[in-house]
This record gives structure tokens, C-alpha cells and sequence, in this order.
């Protein structure tokens, strides 16, 4: 009947039923026929989007990522679901670019999460599409993006030396992982310590690089030097793909953190393993994060029919 009305070929139907199997519209039953699906994707589907990572492999390597993934496997339910895209940016070549931007085309998503500034997606098809996405960025909030900002380094910062020196520490050291801004993160430490009257040294602050064991090495060395009183009494680890994969395989490698220092680092739950040194996490709740974002997409701030 939809052939004939339509004045289509069989195929042509079949084709566009199987889309929209696929986006989720309606569903084929065995034996019983194709019906409107009870769970409409544009209501309950979210996207999350991720970044192409700089390793050989495409796999995720980054925990943050990881925990995401975990995170949304325990919020989904019959009302929430997640649909993962990896390695996307504005290159069609991309890994999963074209699958994300034939599902925003087909309106199949409630939503779009980006665990990173989309900004290499600002000019394209995916973020002009209408359809409302979030951002875990610094609080640096762009047109029709919902940032949330309350995960950025700053808020980490004041918690992590308000912890240590709730410890007894007063020589404040920070790893941080190779692509921040140093000269911005100097600044955003060095005011935090001072109010407090903590010492800051511009060489306490040193950045590590994922999979590079013999370098590392050598920056731990530099950063405390065996035998010297004034070496920094704690640590902030501000990324904790540094704390397991740099401050972690130097240990693993024999070199000893000093017995006094503690250690603070950010992380990322749901995750309960622990690298190899005394560290204790004070990251955020990434699973209420991942919900909070989902809430904000459902109902966005100032819309009507809230």
C-alpha cells in the first residue's frame, strides 16, 4: 500500500524501513509486522561524542573516556540510552563522524554530550542542527552550548591544596599532563598557595607524557632529588590518566616517592582500582555528572515548558 501511494518501488520502501530500524523509529517483530517503536530515539538517545586521541591505536586509552563509558552503562534504562562515537572532529574520514552526522540529520538523538570543547564542530552539520548538546569544559560557555563548569581544573585546584594543607603540607608541588596552558596553570597554583601562605616554586610545576617511561623518569628525579630538605612535602596530580600512566610506571620503575609526601589527585569514578603509590582522590562523582548533563538536555535552562 505505502508503494503504491507513494508511487515508489518495493525496494525504496524496504530501504527507508530499514533506516528507520536502525535510528530506532520503529521496530520489526518477527512474525507480527513493523510497528511504531514505544521509545522513541528523539526522547531517550543520547549521543557521546569523543575526541580522536593522539595514539597509535583507536581504541579508548584515556580513563576519563573509560569512565564515561562506564558511567552511562549505569544510567541507561528504558528512558536513557547512549550511543557512543569515537574519534570524530570536522574530518569525514573520521572513525565514527559520518554515522554521528547521519543520526543528528535523521533527528534520532534527544541530545549530544562532548567530553571535550567541540569547537572543531562548530562549523559543521552537527552542531547547527537544532539539536541541544553539553559540553564538560572550564566553564567557558559558547552559543547554544550547555558547559558544565563546575568539573574544571580551578574548583580541583582549591580542593586539592585545601586538602593538603588540612595534612600538614606546605611545600606544594603539581604533575599535570603536557597539553595544558603552563603559563595559566603557574598563575591559577601559585595564587592559590600564596593565599594560604604555602610555598611555590616555578619548577614544582612539571608535566608528564603518556607512554613516555624513560622521560618521566627523569622529570620525577628532577622534581625531587634524592636527599634535599627542600623538596616539595605534597602532590597534586591534576589528570588521572598522569597518576596511572606517568607517576605510576615511575614508580613501577623503582623510583621511590619520598616517604613523607602525600599525594592528591583528581579521578574519575566509577572506577575502584588504584595506581601503585599512597594517593588519595578527590575527583568528582562522574556518574551524577553524566546524569546532570542528561537533565540539562532533557530540560534546558530558561525553557518554557519546564
Amino acid at each position: 500500500a505505502i508503494k503504491e501511494q507513494f508511487h515508489v518501488s518495493y525496494l525504496t520502501v524496504q530501504r527507508a524501513f530499514n533506516r528507520m530500524i536502525a535510528c530506532g523509529f520503529v521496530d520489526s517483530i518477527p512474525s507480527k509486522g513493523t510497528f511504531v517503536s514505544e521509545r522513541q530515539p528523539h526522547l531517550r538517545r543520547f549521543a557521546l561524542v569523543f575526541p580522536p586521541l593522539p595514539t597509535k591505536d583507536a581504541g579508548f586509552q584515556n580513563r576519563f573516556y573509560e569512565a564515561l563509558i562506564a558511567a552511562a552503562s549505569i544510567i541507561s534504562d528504558g528512558n536513557t540510552t547512549f550511543e557512543v562515537y569515537k574519534n570524530v572532529d570536522n574530518r569525514e574520514s573520521r572513525e565514527d563522524y559520518p554515522r554521528l552526522l547521519r543520526d543528528v540529520e535523521h533527528k534520532s538523538l534527544a541530545g549530544m554530550i562532548f567530553p571535550f570543547d567541540p569547537w572543531p564542530l562548530m562549523e559543521t552539520p552537527v552542531l547547527s542542527s537544532g539539536i541541544p548538546y553539553a559540553a564538560v569544559m572550564s566553564g567557558r560557555e559558547k552559543p547554544d552550548c550547555l558547559a558544565d563548569g563546575r568539573h574544571g581544573f580551578s574548583l580541583f585546584m582549591k580542593t586539592a591544596v585545601g586538602h593538603l594543607a588540612d595534612a600538614g603540607c606546605r611545600k606544594i608541588a603539581c604533575l599535570a599532563h603536557i597539553g595544558l596552558d603552563a603559563s595559566n596553570l603557574a598563575i591559577m597554583l601559585r595564587n592559590e598557595l600564596e593565599s594560604r601562605e604555602l610555598q611555590f616554586k616555578e619548577e614544582w610545576l612539571q608535566a608528564g607524557t603518556i607512554g613516555m617511561a624513560e622521560w618521566n623518569r627523569r622529570l620525577i628525579r628532577i622534581l625531587f632529588p634524592e636527599s634535599r630538605a627542600s623538596n616539595p612535602d605534597g602532590l597534586i596530580i591534576l589528570d588521572d590518566n598522569v597518576a596511572w600512566s606517568v607517576f605510576g610506571e615511575i614508580v613501577r620503575m623503582g623510583i621511590k616517592v619520598p616517604g613523607k609526601l602525600k599525594i592528591v589527585s583528581h579521578c574519575n569514578y566509577p572506577f575502584d582500582d588504584k595506581p601503585p603509590f599512597p594517593v588519595d582522590f578527590l575527583g568528582y562523582d562522574i556518574v551524577r555528572m553524566l546524569s546532570d548533563c542528561v537533565e540539562r538536555l532533557r530540560n534546558p535552562p530558561g525553557r518554557k515548558d519546564r
